[in-house]
């Protein structure tokens, strides 16, 4: 388990909860940005943070007088808890909002939010292997082929560049992509689009608006290792490839 998850105590989980939902809609990158957009969240994740803490605020004031809160309300919250852990690192469909801000977050929005993965807060486990040498893995991509409206991409072990198995320790090789005419100047600006499997990936950008002023575009791309203690990896140097847009 991940050392990046919320309390399941109410009191704690409502704190958390409140401290979150500040500090994703406080200034972001750039000034008339949110801070959720420079973790990669989108506007659904927004406002289902903001609805979570709002019902963890009415549930937790009815909770704090003890002598007068019906069992039915601390049953309510904890589905609430368990709702949002689900919504954030369930089997189904999970948004993992905690670890974008571990992968896009800077320092201190880990710090202000309690996400320790990643950071030097991180517990170290003190068995199986050697975890920093693991987190230190880095993965190489390169492009396949290129045609309209896609490129295919290999990632694989650069120790190990002919085979396509992951390496030790490794659960996913995820991928990341930025479109522009420009690169990007940071790697928030990066969109996680995927694992590689069997070292393959297959990027598509079908709906792609091509850009003003005939200039060409580009997607830049980058991979990193995610182990199974669910620690993401430094991302490897970017590959730059022209995008050529389907015809109409």
């Amino acid at each position: 388990m991940s050392d990046s998850r919320f309390s399941t105590s109410p009191a704690k989980f409502t704190i958390q909860i409140n401290v979150l939902d500040k500090l994703q809609n406080s200034q972001g990158t750039p000034p008339n940005a949110k801070k959720y957009m420079d973790w990669n969240w989108t506007a659904e994740e927004n406002a289902y943070v903001s609805l979570t803490m709002e019902k963890a605020n009415s549930l937790f004031n009815i909770i704090r007088v003890k002598r007068s809160c019906p069992p039915e309300t601390r049953d309510e919250m904890k589905v609430l808890i368990k709702d949002f852990m689900a919504f954030d690192h369930g089997r189904v469909a999970p948004h993992h909002l905690l670890d974008k801000i571990a992968d896009f977050g800077t320092l201190l929005d880990c710090e202000t939010v309690g996400v320790k993965r990643g950071t030097p807060m991180a517990k170290t486990p003190s068995h199986g292997g050697d975890p920093l040498a693991t987190k230190m893995l880095v993965p190489m991509v390169s492009l396949r082929s290129s045609g309209p409206g896609q490129h295919r991409l290999t990632v694989v072990n650069p120790d190990t560049p002919e085979s396509r198995a992951l390496p030790g320790g490794i659960k996913s090789a995820r991928v990341y992509r930025f479109i522009g005419t420009e690169p990007p100047a940071k790697l928030s600006q990066y969109e996680s689009i995927g694992n590689a499997k069997r070292g393959l990936f297959l990027s598509q950008f079908a709906d792609i608006e091509p850009p003003a002023e005939n200039k060409k575009l580009y997607a830049w791309y980058i991979a990193r290792y995610e182990t199974t203690r669910s620690v993401v990896g430094d991302p490897c140097s970017p590959v730059k490839a022209e995008i050529l847009l389907l015809t109409p």
